[in-house]
């Protein structure tokens, strides 16, 4: 991309270079307007001249089109002709205060200005990465990286902005938090690229005993919503691609009423897949299966000459339709999103192995869930035992389809990633279906976001309320 305005002044155009997928292309026009208005001010701009843009450097070169094009420092002393990780950084800093509902601070930082810092944060547990009022000293970031473990602190020295980047390069999101803000965190809790951090602001806890910061947060609605799908008929959706290419097109049937938040995007998740599959000269035919979340949806034949999706509704009984699977998905996908965790989100399949300690079944008020990571793509990861502190016994392997079938109330919680644990108490008042449960991360409490669905389902929304 390049301007098209500058020329008027006498000065040479700016050209832009992207070259990878970037979270908001919209960042694109916002530094070709910037250069465009510093021209149109009066400012001439040459090669070798430096900015700073999101705690980067950028750097003015001259391109042999006749343009001024533009470089990044990538990492310490390596420059490329690109702008990919600025527009990055400047998405990611302006999620962070989004979601804090904090104004970005005017004050930008560069790369060379020093942060005080004490060595001892390399082998801290606990860090605090404090941003200071006021202006601060020429040279300076304004930052403070501290370690926050109780033993004598040793001296504090100095490192540029950059170094201590790519050594900690998850501190990068929060650069542009305003003044006299603190962002604290643990090192060793990171999942799926993401850190779990409390931020606190003029002394108050912002974030309500923390939450994750990290990849773009998925949104829950389906961004592919629909797309090349076409709806037919009562609750009937069916992939078109296949009709072009003279392959067999698929249906999918939602038979009752669904949950206010699935709009009509939401049997794609059943779809998508399978209309990508097609596109790219995939036969589908009866008998087969698919995958869609955690479930198994198999292929049968319809009387209109398309293929069919069958859900399991009980036991080993199959219905054309796929109500439940996309049910169960949108529970899941709420879930791990309440959590902070959707980056992560991991569906295992119904027809993998759980372990099962002989000590459960259906009268057990309290059971215990925890998921590892396991190099058998025949087992989930998933172990089940009584919360209770003895002895469980032999751990027998079940399906995960055999055991919601016994325990429905674990689906929900099934696509959260390893390492975790819940712990669910089924023994609540007097409602048989009520749980109470407290999800863990390496023995840490995760607290749902306030007023979400998981908040509810966890009745935690009760339980702040009392």
């Amino acid at each position: 991309m390049r301007t098209t305005t500058a020329a008027d002044s006498g000065h040479a155009e700016f050209t832009v270079i992207v070259r990878e997928p970037v979270p908001d292309n919209a960042m694109v026009q916002v530094i070709l307007d910037w250069l465009r208005d510093m021209v149109l001010g009066g400012q001439w701009i040459e090669p070798r001249q430096v900015f700073t843009i999101a705690g980067r450097l950028l750097r003015v070169i001259a391109r042999e089109d006749g343009t001024l094009g533009l470089e990044e420092e990538v990492t310490p002393g390596v420059w490329a002709e690109q702008v990919d990780e600025i527009i990055t950084d400047l998405h990611h800093q302006q999620t962070v205060c989004a979601r804090l509902e904090l104004d970005m601070s005017d004050g930008s930082v560069a790369g060379t200005d020093m942060v005080a810092l004490r060595p001892c944060v390399r082998t801290a547990g606990t860090l605090g990465f404090r941003r200071h009022g006021g202006t601060p000293e020429p040279g300076t970031s304004g930052w403070f990286l501290v370690c926050l473990d109780e033993h004598d602190h040793e001296p504090v020295g100095y490192s540029s902005l950059r170094h201590v980047l790519a050594e900690w390069p998850y501190l990068r999101q929060f650069l542009a938090l305003p003044p006299d803000t603190t962002v604290v965190l643990e090192p060793s809790v990171i999942l799926a690229g993401s850190v779990l951090a409390t931020v606190v602001r003029d002394g108050v806890d912002i974030t309500h005993g923390g939450s994750w910061f990290g990849p773009q947060r998925a949104p829950l609605s389906m961004a592919r919503a629909r797309r090349g799908l076409g709806s037919f008929g009562d609750g009937l959706t069916r992939t078109m691609i296949g009709e072009q290419l003279g392959l067999p097109d698929v249906v999918a049937r939602v038979a009752l009423t669904s949950t206010e938040e699935s709009g009509a995007w939401w049997v794609a998740w059943a779809l998508d897949d399978i209309q990508d599959a097609i596109a790219d000269g995939t036969r589908f035919t009866a008998g087969q299966t698919v995958r869609s979340g955690w479930r198994t949806l198999r292929l049968v034949e319809r009387p209109d000459g398309l293929l069919g999706l069958e859900e399991r509704v009980t036991g080993d009984h199959w219905v054309e339709q796929v109500d439940q699977t996309l049910r169960e998905s949108w529970t899941q996908r709420q879930v791990t999103a309440g959590l902070g965790l959707e980056a992560g989100i991991d569906f295992p399949a119904d027809s993998q192995l759980v372990a099962v300690a002989e000590c459960v079944d259906e009268t057990v008020s309290e059971l215990l869930l925890s998921r590892v990571s396991l190099d058998d793509a025949t087992h989930s990861g998933w172990t089940v035992t009584c919360a209770r502190s003895h002895e469980h016994g032999v751990l027998r392997t079940r399906t995960l389809w055999d055991l919601v079938e016994s325990l429905p109330f674990v689906t929900a919680f099934l696509a959260l990633p390893a390492p975790i644990s819940v712990r669910i108490d089924t023994a609540r008042d007097s409602d048989p279906t009520a749980i109470r449960a407290r999800v863990l991360l390496w023995d840490r409490e995760l607290l749902p976001e306030p007023g979400s669905y998981t908040a509810e389902l966890l009745g935690t929304e009760n339980l702040l309320g009392a």
